[in-house]
């Protein structure tokens, strides 16, 4: 008998096991560690210690050992795979498979294949030996020298290149925006009058390229897992296969061990604002210091950060903004808010009225679409982008989870399919209820004055947009994806749909039901106010709030009207008051009144460094009618006291020189003033030492940076200018990064200023 043959040496192929898998961007891949996608054949090589393998003599058996801590049971824990001469029939592509591709003295090429639904791991492999003692049975198998010593390790993850994965993305172009762009925008906005919308770019730098970033992606899989085995809603690990199970666990899993989330202050005392986060990776960095939630996070955190872990783990997705968004606790399909009034006659928002719980209407909310396939929906039709959000608002089989959705199933207004239907489609869809009360004098209890019903069908949902990998530099309206155009009959037929499958009466009579002919009074309406409409208002001017009051009637109306202007949080609400105007208005019969109110730079600059966010409300009670007047009007600041010049192509490899220019916006010395320089996955946050650290009133300094390219591609270069007195003042700049002639880099032009 052939003496027993030992193995010396496991070579993991890095580079060209990274090639083949498209994995080559985890750079972090050597001789112990590699990536690589399921379904793809990943080539190592063994070495013997002298002998050369004879497939009828030798056993050769690979053991997976999954390298996390959980206690799964030995046949999800441990998967032992022959390797197989080419002279054995072949196995099913659905099983583990390794197979002799050619042997060469005392090397053994293998090809290994994981299967299409492997579960997303990570595995320990080590090298078993033994001998054949019959056509159909082993020696009892021994482990080889090497694997006592090591145990290389292989990640698993989804492959969107393999037809048969459900996250296969056949278009090139999209696999290279929602799968390896590491560094993009995310689009902020509000509404904008009756029907249109501003929006705001933000950058994110995403760091699923770096180990730690697969490592936690790999670790919150481990918890869920741990989860299920404990007798809690978790993942089996033949869960672990499926996209849809995964990004449905992981939305939970973001938001419960990731991320804080944070919805009150936007400098909270025991973490950082959620405006201060810049990318995944600083995140990642802090979360792997004590495994614990790293504070604080809102809704974009939640979403960019969800990005890089999917796209960690090899599923293609993108973040989409929703312009106007409802947040629908009951299934009602209707947005509900209540005011309170003033003694000057105008309202306020409350929270609450009887302990009902009101709900609300964000100027915008951030969730994520991943590209997969819905074996468990009725056809292949609603395979494509599916809705996962990582900030869920409402609970979900018991826990803070949501989706996948289908974005057609959406748009049909099917909300019998899973997940979630009836609470995304809300978002998007769903009408207003505006209910107003006023407080009894006598026994100080709230009383209804009447309720306004909206089913406005351009107030929720103005837009949704999502980066767009035609053009970096601006968003992609998904708008139409989610619903039919506003108003028309395919619409309307869509929202009918939606309402029998979530269950829910016709509002009007729900109206009714509630409160009786309290609804049924007809309230006269013959006075109106109009708010000029703002788009934007360039960063340095005033405010300008221009309002119309007009009563159309034939009798005097006595107009109390009162006006706030504020800055916004994302969720609508107010963070900070600027100024609030009241009046008594007397108007004439057929009369009217414009009333002009200016809110200088220097009330609002240190407000609106990041977000950006602020309303106008104007609210007033009429005396002879009881009627009830409520307009709000939101807008953006447009422009930023930091810009960026700087070519938009350059050639890998080259240094390049942009230009940053910083002024200072308020008439008062920034102290402690700090440039910060970010260019993507492949750097950390730099701070530029030679920036001044005081800064007098609007004085203008300008710098120059060098920066170059390591890889070829989209990439986006962040300044982020810090004062003590005003936070996060950002631009962004991309540059598209290639390997052309230096002919070619000639030719390139200068970018407008980005500001």
């Amino acid at each position: 008998m052939s003496d027993w043959l030992d193995i010396q040496g496991i070579d993991l192929k890095p580079l060209e096991n990274a090639e083949a898998h498209f994995t080559s961007k985890y750079r972090w891949q050597d001789a112990s560690k590699i990536v690589v996608r399921r379904g793809f054949p990943v080539i190592i090589q063994l070495k013997t210690a002298g002998q050369m393998f004879d497939p009828d003599v030798h056993v050769l058996v690979l053991e997976f050992e999954l390298d996390e801590k959980v206690q799964v049971k030995e046949e999800d824990r441990f998967k032992r795979v022959r390797v197989r001469s080419p002279k054995e029939v072949r196995l099913d592509q659905g099983q583990w498979r390794a197979e002799v591709m050619g042997i060469e003295e005392c090397f053994v090429d293998v090809k290994l294949t994981f299967p299409s639904r492997a579960p997303v791991s990570c595995w320990k492999i080590r090298v078993l030996s033994g001998f054949w003692i019959s056509q159909n049975q082993t020696s009892d198998l021994e482990e080889t020298f090497y694997s006592r010593l090591h145990a290389p390790v292989i990640y698993c993850i989804f492959n969107p290149f393999l037809v048969e994965d459900d996250v296969y993305l056949p278009q090139r172009q999209l696999r290279e925006a929602y799968l390896f762009q590491d560094g993009e925008l995310y689009f902020t906005g509000t509404a904008v009058g009756r029907r249109k919308y501003s929006f705001s770019k933000k950058p994110w730098m995403h760091s699923h390229f770096d180990e730690n970033t697969l490592k936690v992606s790999i670790f919150l899989l481990t918890i869920l897992t741990n989860n299920y085995l404990n007798d809690k809603p978790g993942l089996t690990m033949e869960e672990r296969g499926s996209v849809i199970r995964i990004t449905r666990k992981l939305s939970f899993a973001v938001n419960r061990y990731l991320l804080r989330g944070n919805w009150d202050k936007e400098a909270p005392e025991d973490g950082r604002s959620a405006s201060s986060w810049l990318g995944t990776g600083e995140i990642i960095q802090e979360f792997m210091k004590s495994k614990r939630q790293v504070k604080y996070a809102q809704c974009w955190v939640f979403a960019c950060s969800f990005v890089s872990i999917l796209r960690a783990i090899g599923v293609p997705c993108r973040t989409v903004t929703c312009i106007e968004n409802a947040h629908d606790a009951d299934m009602s399909l209707t947005v509900d808010r209540a005011y309170l009034k003033t003694p000057e006659g105008g309202f306020v928002p409350i929270k609450g009225v009887d302990g009902i719980e009101w709900e609300s209407t964000w100027n915008f909310h951030i969730w994520t679409e991943i590209w997969a396939r819905r074996r468990d929906l009725p056809d292949s039709s609603y395979d494509g982008w599916q809705v996962v959000d990582a900030t869920p608002q409402e609970k979900s089989e018991k826990l803070f989870q949501c989706g996948p959705m289908s974005v057609k199933a959406i748009r049909e207004g099917r909300l019998d399919l899973p997940y979630d239907g009836w609470f995304i489609y809300s978002e998007v869809n769903a009408d207003s209820v505006r209910w107003f009360y006023e407080r009894d004098p006598e026994t100080e209890e709230l009383q209804l004055i009447t309720t306004q019903f909206r089913n406005d069908t351009y107030d929720i949902g103005r837009a949704l947009l999502t980066p767009n990998p035609r053009n970096y530099g601006y968003p992609m309206d998904l708008t139409s994806e989610y619903k039919s155009n506003e108003g028309s009959h395919g619409e309307k037929l869509v929202h009918i749909r939606a309402l029998k499958s979530a269950g829910v009466a016709e509002r009007n009579q729900r109206i009714k039901l509630l409160y009786g002919k309290e609804m049924e009074e007809n309230t006269l309406e013959d006075v109106e106010i109009l708010v000029e409409e703002i788009d934007k208002v360039y960063y340095g001017d005033d405010i300008v709030v221009d309002i119309s009051v007009r009563n159309w009637s034939n009798s005097t109306r006595t107009v109390k009207l009162q006006v706030e202007t504020s800055t916004l949080f994302h969720t609508g609400t107010q963070a900070t008051k600027l100024s609030r105007w009241h009046e008594v208005l007397v108007l004439e019969p057929r009369g009217g009144e414009t009333i002009r109110l200016e809110t200088p730079i220097s009330q609002y600059a240190r407000l609106i460094s990041f977000l950006k966010d602020l309303g106008v409300c104007v609210s007033a009670s009429v005396e002879e009618t009881t009627q009830v007047i409520f307009v709000e009007e939101k807008f953006q600041i447009s422009g930023s006291s930091v810009m960026i010049e700087a070519p938009t192509v350059t050639k890998v490899g080259i240094s390049v020189i942009a230009d940053v220019t910083f002024q200072n916006p308020l008439s008062e010395t920034l102290d402690n003033v700090e440039m910060i320089l970010h260019s993507g996955n492949l750097s950390r946050p730099i701070r530029v030492s030679r920036f001044p650290s005081v800064v007098s009133p609007r004085k203008r300094i300008k710098i120059q940076v060098k920066f170059r390219a390591i890889g070829e591609g989209a990439r986006l270069l962040v300044v982020t200018v810090n004062s003590e007195q005003i936070k996060n003042m950002t631009a962004t700049h991309y540059v598209r990064a290639v390997n052309i002639g230096s002919d070619d880099v000639t030719a390139m032009k200068l970018s407008k200023k980005l500001r």
